[in-house]
């Protein structure tokens, strides 16, 4: 488990209640006033008093331990996320009072608490929530505050590092969304051969300074007596694109009942389907950033389609139909595109159209906007389609699809440990 230690910020004591210095300060002028043995007593006690809580507030601080780690090692808008908490008391004396601040942006969750502990004493607890959407969040920083029993001092310190986590939109299963098969025209090989390993392999070729040695054909080298490499081919015609119109535009709906919601769930669909179905998926998006993932094969590439679309946002201004030109453009024919818009406009539609025409095979799936309070579509999208050779499917508010957790490991470095020393 990958721990990172916390440095917290220098402890700050403050006094909070300033007639406690102020009684000493006046017993003493008037012991010294008046030599009553009284007034001397009182004086020897308040002054004792305030000295023993500064010392104990003071070595509080610095006996504190605080650990925290995530329990939870990859989670889904609408998992429960689960950390777990460990605070140990070093010293010799107790600490009556232990406020724990939590500062994570994660929302709707809060891991504040308020302990107590004996000396040498440690407690282990945890703390959940629910991850109530995708999203990149954090986990903490954390304020500690603790206090004397009379509430003369008070001592707080910060713990400012933070660790992220990763909240994945949830994995839905369409399977009436078919994507249609792509294959090679012509050649049953690429005439383009590649130095990147793809599971496509060409031929073998004498060794060149540069390859890498894991490309060494070894059984060849042997059989020749010279270093032979592997050639390998590209692999387009067994690729898929994600297209996401994210276009603010476009976007309809509140909260998370919206047009953009809908969408990445459509995509985490497609990629899910497709990459288990053994094709490698990329992902061309313009939103609050630009993305654009080239087709991998793998779990670890779904991985990282869940990863992008976790953080995307419909802040774009580029219009859908620009983004699949621009994508089309390098694409060889065989490919697939699986578009996805709420546009009404049947510009979009058009644009897979001309693609369709260079034996691309286009897939459009239309979130009806008008459904999601947003206005009304302004073409039959599915007569268009139909007329291109383009398969459409039409989603609206409201509708429930299956949810699935994927079966691949999720990525290293998650989850992380903070611990915390005063």
């Amino acid at each position: 488990m990958r721990r990172a230690i916390l440095s917290p910020d220098r402890p700050v004591v403050t006094l909070l209640r300033p007639l406690a210095l102020l009684s000493v300060g006046v017993l003493g002028v008037l012991a010294l006033v008046t030599t009553s043995a009284i007034v001397y007593w009182f004086f020897y006690v308040t002054a004792a008093l305030v000295v023993l809580t500064w010392y104990w507030v003071s070595r509080s601080v610095t006996n504190l331990r605080m650990a925290r780690s995530l329990v939870t090692k990859a989670a889904f808008a609408g998992d429960e996320v689960a950390e777990e908490f460990q605070l140990t008391n070093l010293g010799r004396l107790p600490v009556l009072m232990v406020e724990l601040e939590d500062q994570s942006n994660f929302p709707g969750y809060s891991a504040s608490i308020a302990e107590n502990l004996d000396a040498r004493q440690t407690k282990v607890w945890q703390s959940s929530g629910k991850a109530l959407r995708r999203g990149i969040f954090t986990m903490g920083p954390m304020v500690v505050r603790t206090g004397d029993p009379f509430g003369i001092f008070a001592a707080e310190f910060n713990f400012p590092r933070v660790t992220s986590f990763v909240v994945y939109p949830r994995i839905a299963l369409m399977p009436e969304l078919t994507v249609p098969a792509g294959h090679q025209f012509g050649s049953s090989r690429s005439s383009s051969r590649t130095q990147q390993i793809t599971s496509d392999a060409a031929g073998i070729r004498d060794f060149a300074p540069g390859d890498p040695m894991k490309r060494i054909h070894w059984l060849s080298t042997a059989r020749r007596g010279q270093i032979t490499v592997k050639e390998f081919d590209l692999e387009p015609a067994a690729s898929v694109w994600i297209a996401l119109d994210l276009n603010r535009a476009v976007l309809a709906g509140r909260g998370a009942d919206t047009t953009e919601e809908l969408a990445v769930i459509v995509a985490t669909a497609v990629a899910y389907q497709q990459i288990r179905a053994g094709r490698a998926v990329g992902l061309a998006a313009r939103g609050d950033q630009r993305v654009v993932l080239e087709p991998q094969k793998g779990p670890q590439q779904l991985w990282r389609i869940l990863e992008h679309l976790a953080v995307l946002r419909a802040h774009g201004r580029e219009v859908f139909p620009l983004t699949l030109s621009e994508l089309g453009q390098g694409l060889a024919p065989g490919v697939s595109i699986v578009a996805i818009s709420s546009d009404g406009d049947p510009e979009w539609i058009s644009a897979l159209g001309q693609l369709t025409r260079r034996r691309i095979n286009c897939t459009a799936v239309h979130i009806d906007a008008h459904s999601f309070g947003g206005p009304a579509t302004a073409a039959d999208l599915v007569s268009l389609a139909a007329l291109s050779g383009i398969g459409i499917r039409t989603l609206r508010a409201g509708q429930e699809f299956a949810s699935i957790r994927p079966d691949f490991e999720p990525p290293p470095g998650v989850p992380a440990t903070m611990v915390a020393g005063g």
